[in-house]
């Protein structure tokens, strides 16, 4: 079944396990991508982040983090300005493009962000190497610092809805177990429209690069806090 979907009050109640994070806290090399589907980010060092636990079945491993906006997601029919997904495959799959092949291959974590009065430091790394990407689709830059994936979660982690879908790019591949934070991140309005700036340039007259919500066929939809 396709995503992204609206996630409405019809839930599952659910307790896993608290998620186990090895790494995430740590800075990792980087290389920004401007694609037509939004903002992709994928780490570039040979020891990468891993996380288990929380009803994942398997310990994934943290390849890549994509942005959107509007968010693809929706609570309850809010849409949020911007919604960051950081995408695992399965460490038993040896890399995400086998991955693709299992229907538990990929996970990934979702977080949504709001827009207030304060920035968020964890974007300046990012706006700072937009002036050198070249103004061309699918050419990556790599970022001028280090990555540090924490700092793209939501600040609290404890309550998440959980479903089973698939990639919101092609091919729209069926075997993504989504994780998506229930508490959003922020950033400010200017460091948004920095992001954006050099993106709708290269895809007018687009303005947004979400997919649009496909339907949840009656699908099982989990409520964890933890």
């Amino acid at each position: 079944m396709q995503s992204p979907i609206n996630i409405t009050e019809e839930l599952i109640s659910q307790h896993f396990t608290p998620f186990y994070f090895c790494g995430y806290n740590q800075m990792y090399n980087a290389a920004i991508t401007y694609t037509e589907h939004g903002i992709n980010i994928n780490f570039l060092d040979s020891e990468l982040p891993k996380v288990s636990g929380a009803g994942l079945c398997k310990e994934y491993v943290l390849t890549a983090l994509n942005f959107h906006w509007d968010s693809e997601h929706l609570i309850d029919n809010q849409r949020y300005p911007l919604e960051g997904q950081l995408i695992h495959y399965a460490k038993k799959y040896e890399n995400f493009k086998n991955a693709l092949n299992y229907k538990d291959g990929v996970a990934i974590f979702s977080t949504f962000f709001t827009i207030t009065e304060n920035s968020n430091d964890a974007f300046e790394n990012l706006i700072e190497t937009i002036p050198v990407i070249r103004m061309k689709i699918d050419h990556p830059v790599e970022l001028l610092q280090p990555v540090i994936p924490r700092q793209f979660l939501s600040d609290k982690i404890g309550k998440f809805y959980r479903y089973n879908g698939s990639l919101t790019t092609p091919c729209f591949d069926e075997t993504v177990i989504w994780t998506i934070f229930s508490t959003p991140n922020h950033l400010s309005q200017s460091q948004l429209e920095r992001l954006q700036k050099n993106w709708e340039h290269l895809n007018k007259p687009r303005t947004c690069n979400y997919r649009e919500l496909q339907d949840d066929n009656d699908r099982r939809i989990y409520f964890s806090v933890i």
